[in-house]
C-alpha cells in the first residue's frame, strides 16, 4: 500500500511552476569539456530538439566525443536561452562522406525556424537558413584543403546583431574558409544557439563566447517531472573475457541466488538481483555468456523496432544494453543497425557476437565494482536438484576442466536454460510441444531451430583452412537457387512479389552484422555488409519433443543442424566467394572442441565447424506450470491490448510460430484458434514467473508458463532479457524479505522495475518524461486502476506512439481525481473508502483523515508537506 499510496501522491498534478526571472547581463566564456562527461550524457541543460524519442539521440562516446546515433537523421542540440550576440565553437571529426555534416546553430526559434552554419565533406562551408521547415543554403564556400578522417578541425559561428559569422579551421588553426552573412530585415535579433549534425560527425570541446544579455526562456521542471541521471552504460569492451570468470576453487558454498543459464534472461535475472543487494550465483554449461543473443549468434536484435511503435529500446536493462552497445560501434563510426530490410534504411541492431558478450561481462565488472557479489562459472553444469518438502534449497554442478562435483546452496534457485533442463532435474511439471510432462507425445514437432555461422568477407582470399573440402552431408544445392551470383539486388516491399533469382548480398544482409575489424566506417559500413550471422531460413532443422527430452536425440538434431548451416557456407564457396567463418569472432576454444566432438560430425568437418557457435539457436523449450499460463488470448495488441494490473515486463514482437510449419501443433485447453500475428505491446505477468506447486524457484527465458503459440512472441532477445530482468526481481525480493517467490508482493516487484525505467503498461504521455517519478506514479497507478488516462496510439510513421497523448500534470486537482483514487485504493487494501470534503480543491489537512486511515504514515512520504495547500 505504501507503494501505491506514495506514488499517488506524487502523481497528484502538480502547480504550474513559476516562469522563471530574466537573468541578470552575463558576458565571458564557457567551455564544456566533452571528455569531462559521463559515458551517454550530453552538456547539462542543453535540450534535443530533434525527434522526440526516449532513447537519448545525443551522447557522449566512449572516446569523449558527443554525437548522433540515431540512424538515418541529423540531430538538433540548444541551449534554451536567448542570445543577442554570441559565438559558438566547436571542435570537431567526421567522416569524409559528402554527406555527413557538422553544424552550429544561431538565432535559433523552434526546429522549424533557425540558421546554421555546416561543413560538409564535400569540403565546403555553408550558411543554412531554416524557414518554416524549409532548408535553404544562403550561402556556400569550398575549403582550401580537404579534411581527413579523424582529423580534429574547428568551426564558429558567431551573431553580432544582424551579421552572421562562419569559420571553419583545420588541425593546425589555419582558416580553411570564412562565410560572413547580412540577415535579412525582419529576421529575429536574438534566439538561442546549438548543434546540428548528422551521424559519424562529433565534437570534444564547445566554447560560447556572449557579450550581450542573456535571457532564460525555459522554467525548471518539478522534481516530479526531472527525469533520473542517464542509465548506466556499459564501458569499452573488456579484454581477456576468461578473467572475470570466477574460478571454481573460489566458488562459495552458498548463495542467496543461483541462476541456472547465462543467456539474456540469465544475465539479466543476475545483474538485477545483485543490483538489489542479493549475493548471486551465474552458472553457464558453454564458456560464453549471451545465449541464444551471443552463444548462438542471433545479435540481430529482433526488436520489430523500426516502424518506432515497437518500444522496446526504452525499457529498463534493455535499454542499457542497447544504448551501450550502440554507443560502442557509434564510437568507431561503424553503423550498428545492420539486420533486416526495413524502410528506408536497415534500423534493427545487428552486432558481433564478441561485442554483445564482451559488454554482458561489462556490466558484470561494474556491478562488482560496486562492491556487490555476482559470480559467474562457465562449463558448469547442474546435475542434480537439492529439495525439502518440494522447495529448492541447492544444485549439483558438474565444473571446470577436471569435471568436478559440489553441492551449493541457495535460497533461490532461477531457471534460465536454453532447453529448460531444470525443469524435469527439479520435478516441475511442464508441457512441450502440444503435451504435458507425464503425457508427451516424443514425435510431436516444436519449432525448428537452427545453428548459426557468423561469416566473413576475406577481401584477401579465403584462407585454405576456412575452405569447406567437400560437400557436408545432405548437401543439396537446388535448395539454394535463388540465391546467386547475379540474381536482383532486392528486398523488403519491392521485392515481395518477386519470384526470381537474387543476389546472394541479399541473404548475407538478412542478418547482417557490424564488423568492428572493417577498414570502412561511415556510411560505407551502411552500404557494404563485410559480416553476417547467416541465418536466412535454409538451414532451420526439424526438432520434436524426443529432440529436447533426449539426449542422444538432440545430439543427433543439433548435428543436422551444423551440417545444413556448413552447406550453405559451402555453396557460397562453390559460387566463388572468398567468405568462410569468421574465426576472429573467438569460438573456437577448448571447450566448443570438446561440446563439437561430442556430436561425431564427419571428422574433416570438425575443425571448420570449432569456429560455429556453440550454441543452436533454440526458439522452442520445456514451459513450467505456472500460477497462470500466457494464451494468445491475452496477446491482444494497441487498443486490444489485454490488461494485467501484476505486469512485470512488456514485449512488442508477433507470434512467430511457422519455423517448421508446426503451427497446427497447438494445445487445445489454451489456445483453440490460431491468432493474427500483428505487434504490438503487449503484457507479461507476475504469475507465469512462479511455478504452480515448487517453491524456491523462479522462471526465466523460453521456460515461463505460456503457450507455446506465445512462445513465438516472447522468445526474442529483448522480451527474454526484460523477463530475466523481472525473474531478478522477483527472486532478490523474496531473499530479502525471506519470503517465497510467490508471497512476493508484485506491486513491490513492479517498483522496483519501474525504478529501473521498465515500462509495464500500454501508457504513452509526451509531457511525462520517461523515467521520472511522475512517470513511475502513471505506470504503477494505472496498472492498478487508480488512476488512469487511455488514450489512442499514434501509428503515423516518423511519430512516437504517445504523439499527442498528455498527462497535463500541471492542471488542478479536484474532487474528481482525489475522491475515486483514494476510493480505489481503499479496495485494494480491503478498507471501506474514506470521506472526501466536498470541494473543488483540497489542502493536505483537509485530506488527513482519509490518508491516515489508508496508511498512518503518509505524512513521512518523502516530498509530501501536510501543511501546504495542493495544487
Amino acid at each position: 500500500m505504501r507503494h501505491l499510496l506514495c506514488l499517488l501522491l506524487a502523481a497528484a498534478p502538480a502547480a504550474t511552476p513559476a516562469a522563471a526571472l530574466p537573468a541578470a547581463a552575463q558576458t565571458g566564456e564557457t567551455t564544456i569539456d566533452i571528455t569531462q562527461l559521463p559515458l551517454g550524457g550530453k552538456p547539462q541543460g542543453w535540450r534535443d530538439d530533434g525527434t522526440p524519442r526516449v532513447n537519448p539521440n545525443w551522447v557522449r562516446d566512449s572516446l569523449g566525443f558527443l554525437r548522433v546515433v540515431s540512424k538515418g537523421e541529423s540531430g538538433l542540440l540548444v541551449l534554451p536561452a536567448r542570445f543577442t550576440d554570441a559565438t559558438l565553437a566547436a571542435t570537431f571529426k567526421k567522416t569524409t562522406d559528402p554527406e555527413t555534416f557538422f553544424g552550429i546553430v544561431a538565432r535559433y526559434q523552434n526546429p522549424e525556424n533557425y540558421h546554421a552554419a555546416r561543413f560538409s565533406s564535400d569540403n565546403r562551408l555553408s550558411i543554412i537558413r531554416v524557414e518554416n521547415g524549409r532548408e535553404e543554403t544562403l550561402a556556400s564556400l569550398a575549403t582550401l584543403d580537404r579534411i581527413r578522417e579523424n582529423r580534429l578541425w574547428s568551426l564558429s559561428l558567431g551573431a553580432a546583431g544582424d551579421i552572421l559569422t562562419a569559420i571553419v579551421h583545420d588541425e593546425h588553426g589555419a582558416a580553411q574558409a570564412r562565410l560572413d552573412w547580412l540577415l535579412e530585415t525582419g529576421s529575429p535579433g536574438a534566439g538561442a544557439i546549438g548543434l546540428n549534425c548528422t551521424p559519424y560527425a562529433a565534437t570534444n570541446r564547445l566554447t560560447l563566447a556572449t557579450g550581450a544579455p542573456v535571457i532564460i526562456a525555459t522554467a525548471p521542471e518539478p522534481p516530479a517531472l526531472t527525469p533520473p541521471p542517464p542509465v548506466v552504460l556499459a564501458p569499452i569492451p573488456l579484454s581477456q573475457i576468461q578473467n572475470h570468470n570466477t574460478p571454481p576453487e573460489k566458488l562459495a558454498a552458498s548463495y542467496d541466488i543461483i541462476v541456472a543459464g547465462a543467456g539474456t534472461a540469465g544475465w539479466a535475472a543476475a545483474i538485477q538481483a545483485a543490483r538489489l543487494g542479493a549475493k548471486v550465483l551465474l552458472l553457464e554449461e558453454s564458456d560464453w555468456i549471451g545465449g541464444q543473443m551471443a552463444a548462438a549468434a542471433v545479435t540481430s536484435m529482433d526488436e520489430q523496432g523500426c516502424w518506432d511503435k515497437f518500444p522496446v529500446r526504452e525499457r529498463g536493462l534493455y535499454k542499457e544494453f542497447h544504448e551501450s552497445i550502440t554507443n560502442y560501434y557509434c564510437t568507431h563510426d561503424k553503423d550498428p543497425y545492420r539486420a533486416y530490410y526495413s524502410w528506408p534504411v536497415q534500423r534493427e541492431g545487428g552486432y558481433e557476437p564478441k561485442v554483445a558478450r564482451a559488454i554482458l561481462y561489462a556490466f558484470i565488472a561494474n556491478e562488482r565494482a560496486q562492491g556487490r557479489t555476482l559470480d559467474l562459472a562457465t562449463g558448469a553444469t547442474i546435475t542434480a536438484v537439492a529439495k525439502t518438502n518440494d522447495c529448492i534449497t541447492g544444485v549439483t554442478i558438474t565444473h571446470g576442466v577436471a569435471q568436478t562435483n559440489k553441492n551449493i546452496a541457495c535460497k533461490v534457485l532461477i531457471e534460465a536454460t536454453e532447453y529448460g533442463d531444470i525443469l524435469p532435474l527439479a520435478k516441475v511439471p511442464y508441457r512441450l510441444g502440444a503435451g504435458k510432462s507425464g503425457n508427451l507425445d516424443p514425435e510431436c514437432p516444436v519449432q525448428s531451430h537452427t545453428w548459426l555461422a557468423v561469416i566473413r568477407e576475406y577481401p584477401g582470399g579465403l584462407p585454405e583452412h576456412l575452405r569447406i573440402p567437400a560437400p557436408p552431408p545432405g548437401y543439396e544445392p537446388k535448395r539454394y537457387r535463388k540465391t546467386q551470383l547475379h540474381g536482383r539486388l532486392i528486398w523488403g516491399s519491392p521485392g515481395k512479389d518477386y519470384k526470381g533469382p537474387r543476389t546472394y548480398r541479399v541473404l548475407l544482409a538478412w542478418r547482417g552484422m557490424a564488423d568492428i575489424d572493417s577498414p570502412s566506417t561511415g556510411l560505407a559500413t551502411e552500404n557494404r555488409h563485410t559480416q553476417a550471422g547467416l541465418n536466412g531460413g535454409y538451414q532451420d532443422y526439424p526438432v520434436n519433443v524426443r529432440s529436447i527430452e533426449d539426449s542422444h536425440a538432440r545430439r543427433d538434431a543439433e548435428r543436422d543442424g551444423i551440417y545444413r548451416t556448413l552447406s550453405i557456407v559451402y555453396y557460397l564457396q562453390q559460387l566463388g566467394l572468398d567468405w568462410g567463418l569468421a574465426e576472429d569472432e573467438g569460438y573456437d576454444t577448448p571447450c566448443n572442441r570438446r561440446m563439437m566432438a561430442a556430436r561425431n560430425l564427419r571428422p574433416d568437418l570438425l575443425p571448420i565447424a570449432r569456429r560455429l557457435p556453440c550454441h543452436p539457436y533454440v526458439r522452442e523449450s520445456r514451459r513450467a506450470i505456472g500460477l497462470y499460463t500466457l494464451k494468445t488470448a491475452d496477446m491482444g495488441r494497441f487498443e486490444n491490448a489485454a490488461h494485467f494490473q501484476n505486469s512485470v515486463a512488456m514485449g512488442d514482437y508477433f507470434m512467430d510460430i511457422d519455423h517448421g510449419k508446426t503451427a497446427a501443433f497447438v494445445e487445445k485447453d489454451l489456445d483453440p484458434e490460431r491468432p493474427a500475428r500483428e505487434g504490438g505491446p503487449f503484457q507479461i505477468p507476475f504469475e507465469v514467473f512462479i511455478p504452480r506447486t515448487t517453491d524456491g524457484l523462479v522462471l526465466a527465458e523460453k521456460n515461463i508458463s505460456q503457450s507455446r503459440i506465445v512462445n513465438g512472441a516472447t522468445r526474442l532477445q529483448p522480451v527474454t532479457m526484460l523477463n530475466g530482468q523481472a525473474a531478478g526481481a522477483i527472486a532478490a525480493h523474496a531473499v530479502l524479505g525471506n519470503l517465497q517467490p510467490r508471497a512476493v508482493n508484485p506491486i513491490a516487484v513492479q517498483a522496483t522495475l519501474l525504478a529501473a525505467r521498465a515500462n509495464l503498461i500500454q501508457r504513452w504521455h509526451e509531457d511525462l518524461p520517461h523515467g521520472s517519478p511522475l512517470w513511475q506514479a502513471v505506470q504503477l497507478l494505472s496498472l492498478h486502476n487508480v488512476i488512469d488516462t487511455p488514450a489512442p496510439f499514434d501509428k503515423q510513421p516518423g511519430r512516437s506512439i504517445g504523439h499527442g497523448n498528455h498527462f497535463n500534470p500541471a492542471a488542478p486537482a479536484a474532487t474528481g481525481f482525489i475522491a475515486p483514487a483514494l476510493a480505489r485504493l481503499a479496495r485494494l487494501s480491503n478498507k471501506t473508502p474514506p470521506q472526501i470534503p466536498a470541494a473543488k480543491t483540497h489542502a493536505w489537512a483537509d485530506l488527513d483523515p482519509a490518508l491516515t486511515h489508508l496508511d498512518p504514515g503518509w505524512r513521512q512520504t518523502p516530498g509530501i508537506d501536510p501543511g501546504a495547500a495542493t495544487p
